[in-house]
């Protein structure tokens, strides 16, 4: 999917704005559920090669894909909306999944940023943090005790359509499942700093941290 995305930003330079091949949908969603790499283990077991491939294709290619569409609809005047599928994990401390949970975070960050540039232009931006999805998505990725116990409370992937369309126009960050509104509401009531420090003074005595360290 990265090599798809790479493709089409070089066949579609931003000058091209009359390109045969850059036709603007009135309305896209990228399809940030296949794109994105889920690399587990500590960071620092990885090659940094690997690591920049990971944030490449999960951050980096959501700023250039976003700047290639939204530059030809403000050029063309045309309406519309833009809908990043983001995670449960922006919203909370990822370790093991550090590059997931960090880049999960830009894209959100990076969504509720550019609503507001965009909304009086006519273009609706929107977030969704689903909770874990029962789907093959982790299947040949390292296994974590943490993900395998959120996984009893996984959404459905014939649920997430509907409920990706439904907050467009209305909010800019909307969460789908019980894990992804629990930890946001968690945040209401603990600062996300403050729960990363707490985290930090027990974690080394939890079975994931024992086994990837």
């Amino acid at each position: 999917m990265c090599k798809l995305f790479s493709t089409m930003l070089d066949s579609c330079s931003p000058d091209s704005l009359t390109n045969s091949k850059c036709d603007v949908p009135r309305t896209f969603h990228l399809p940030y559920t296949w794109q994105f790499r889920l690399m587990r283990k500590c960071s620092w077991h990885r090659p940094l090669s690997k690591l920049m491939l990971n944030h490449e294709c999960n951050a980096t290619s959501a700023m250039q894909i976003t700047h290639l569409f939204v530059t030809r609809m403000l050029a063309k005047n045309i309406k519309g909306c833009v809908v990043f599928t983001s995670s449960a994990a922006a919203c909370q401390p990822t370790p093991f999944s550090a590059l997931y949970g960090a880049t999960k975070s830009y894209i959100s960050s990076f969504a509720a940023n550019i609503a507001v540039e965009l909304k009086s232009r006519g273009i609706d931006v929107c977030a969704v943090h689903p909770s874990p999805v029962a789907s093959n998505f982790y299947e040949k990725a390292h296994k974590l005790d943490s993900l395998n116990f959120f996984m009893n409370f996984a959404v459905q992937p014939d649920a997430l359509p509907q409920e990706i369309f439904r907050p467009i126009g209305r909010v800019v960050w909307y969460d789908i499942g019980g894990v992804a509104i629990g930890f946001r509401m968690l945040l209401k009531l603990i600062d996300y700093g403050c729960f990363a420090t707490f985290i930090s003074y027990f974690a080394h005595a939890l079975g994931d941290f024992k086994k990837n360290i």
